[in-house]
């Protein structure tokens, strides 16, 4: 395995179109796209997007080749006992012919690190791999989620991921509908 080093990063200081091509790059290969779409205008989309959130990008590197990728971001929702920050852990991708390798894992103790370090006090995502995250001391939760902002609010906001977890597993975390605020990620 190679020497991994975790690179932490705020998406507002990526300027270089190179890297976002790259981003998008281990995306599609992660992730194919069920419709075209280059690299260049995924690229754009994700700088925009990532940038409007004002996310930290985290990222183990080889030159210019992203090998592994996560973002975390601030997200207010809203929940029965009020409002909550909640760090939004997002799009945690690992090069297929390098998983098992630890590299997702080095995403994302960095992302739940902004728990201990006190930035958010907990951590929300979604996924399909569980397991992985239960090893690093998430849990799933299993409120009604919902959007107001959206066009369709009753609408299931989440886009993928059928299980939705929160880091740490000892928060106590809220019974009842959630109102995400915003786009799932």
């Amino acid at each position: 395995m190679m020497q991994a080093q975790l690179h932490r990063v705020p998406a507002r200081n990526m300027e270089n179109d190179a890297f976002w091509t790259a981003l998008a790059h281990l995306r599609n290969t992660v992730w194919p796209p069920s419709e075209p779409i280059t690299m260049e205008e995924f690229g754009a989309r994700a700088k925009t997007r990532y940038v409007e959130d004002d996310a930290e990008l985290y990222m183990v590197r080889r030159d210019e080749e992203i090998l592994a990728f996560g973002r975390l971001f601030a997200r207010e929702i809203i929940t029965p006992s009020g409002p909550l920050t909640v760090g939004a852990l997002a799009s945690v991708l690992t090069r297929p012919d390098l998983q098992g390798n630890g590299f997702g894992r080095l995403i994302v103790q960095g992302a739940f690190d902004r728990v201990h370090d006190g930035t958010f006090p907990v951590i929300l995502f979604q996924t399909g791999v569980p397991g992985f995250y239960q090893k690093l001391g998430s849990r799933e939760v299993f409120n009604r989620f919902f959007d107001s902002k959206s066009a369709t609010p009753a609408a299931n906001p989440w886009q993928s991921g059928p299980h939705i977890m929160i880091y740490p597993a000892a928060f106590a975390w809220p019974d009842g509908d959630i109102d995400l605020g915003g786009y799932g990620y």
